[in-house]
């Protein structure tokens, strides 16, 4: 294997991902226009979404109106 195969196959994780077939065959033709490939497609929609976004990991505190209920803890 060369080097940057191996160093691609470090930073990479595989990803099994079921999606309706209409929805694979959209996200496909957006890819050919693009010229990119489905999976990178679907790379660079995630990234835009969540850079957009500001997606922020889960805080510790759940949000207010979900409490969780704590196994063995009196009320």
């Amino acid at each position: 294997m060369c080097l940057g195969a191996q160093e691609m196959s470090e930073r990479r994780v595989a990803l099994l991902l079921r999606l309706r077939k209409e929805l694979k065959e959209r996200l496909a033709d957006f890819a050919k226009r693009e010229h990119r490939s489905l999976n990178q497609q679907i790379e660079f929609i995630l990234e835009h979404f969540l850079s957009d976004t500001a997606v922020e990991p889960p805080h510790e505190q759940p949000r207010e109106g979900r409490q969780r209920k704590t196994r063995g803890v009196d009320e």
